[in-house]
């Protein structure tokens, strides 16, 4: 098998284009985990959000780690980016550059939930329900029998 030239390289990422024709959804990175300098998980107590705060992996017997839950129906105008970085208050790691904050492409979860209406919110109690997700706190008050 014979390793193609830097050349022919050049031109196959040349001749690449894009998909314009497709909507796709945007690539989230979620920054939301509740742990401390060390990566050690942090008690519910010690939430930014309490009512934000659910568990980050509900089924797992191994890891019982807490994150600020990002909202599954998008207020409008989020995410109007490919790529959109969603954080907690306060779980910026030290390696990001110090911009990440200030960025067009980040917002932190609970501005995200502030934006929500009340039938948002209903909305995303459903979808968390139908989907079998940790529902936070916020949420409760739009659970129906």
């Amino acid at each position: 098998m014979t390793r193609p030239t830097k050349r022919q390289v050049e031109n196959e990422l040349d001749d690449l284009t894009g998909d314009d024709t497709e909507e796709r959804e945007p690539v989230i990175m979620k920054l939301t985990s509740l742990t401390d300098d060390r990566g050690r998980s942090l008690p519910r107590e010690e939430s930014p959000h309490p009512e934000l705060t659910v568990e980050s992996h509900p089924d797992s017997d191994r890891h019982d780690t807490l994150s600020i839950a990002i909202p599954k129906v998008w207020p409008n105008g989020y995410p109007d980016v490919g790529i959109l970085t969603v954080y907690g208050c306060k779980s910026i790691p030290q390696t990001w550059p110090n911009d990440l904050e200030n960025s067009e492409n980040a917002v932190l979860a609970c501005e995200l939930w502030d934006e929500l209406s009340n039938s948002d919110l209903e909305d995303e109690y459903a979808v968390r329900q139908e989907r079998g997700e940790p529902i936070p706190p916020i949420l409760e008050e739009y659970e129906t029998e």
